[in-house]
């Protein structure tokens, strides 16, 4: 259950101001609020959660205990990357009603997101890879959600670059201790 709360929350904080999160708000800006735009946010995000939970899961059964260490290690810093640069949308100028369409953007970038590089470093770590897939997929699913909700421009009031700084420095300080933790893991 600790598993399921930590992936859970991590997620939910980290798609804080993440690009898929803006694209959903954007477009539910420019074309309203529609049920099959937040249905489709919501299962591409449980989709991209399951996907990096289950590379992670995979991924530390070929390695020893001190390379998965060092991987994580290298994940949370590459996701600490993604949160500390600012965020840069284009706006649109005549938005897609293409589900296909949306649905391979916002996959893409919540693959390429420090929130799903965040879950494939926690499940590096696990023992059971249902934890860390459902919990991403919920907080991923409940940021999405909240996009849909707020729209561009509530986002664009709040403070978010610096939210993401802060958490930038969070997985900084966890991929050190991560990281000194490797060398009594066999390393």
């Amino acid at each position: 259950m600790d598993a399921f709360l930590v992936t859970f929350a991590a997620t939910f904080l980290l798609a804080l101001g993440a690009r898929d999160q803006l694209i959903v708000a954007q477009f539910s800006d420019a074309v309203g609020r529609t049920g099959p735009m937040l249905v489709l946010g919501m299962a591409v995000a449980a989709a991209s959660a399951a996907a990096a939970a289950y590379a992670g899961w995979s991924v530390a059964a070929l390695l020893p205990a001190g390379a998965v260490h060092l991987l994580a290690c290298l994940a949370l810093v590459l996701a600490a990357i993604d949160l500390a640069l600012p965020v840069h949308l284009r706006s649109m100028k005549e938005p897609t009603r293409s589900y296909v369409a949306i649905a391979a953007v916002l996959f893409v970038r919540q693959v390429m997101g420090a929130a799903r590089i965040v879950i494939f470093a926690l499940a590096l770590m696990a023992i059971h890879l249902w934890p860390h897939a459902a919990g991403g997929a919920l907080g991923g699913a409940a940021a999405i959600g909240l996009g849909w909700y707020w729209g561009k421009d509530s986002f664009d009031r709040a403070p978010l670059l610096w939210m993401r700084r802060i958490m930038a420095a969070c997985l900084i300080v966890a991929a050190f201790l991560i990281g000194s933790n490797a060398r009594f893991a066999g390393l």
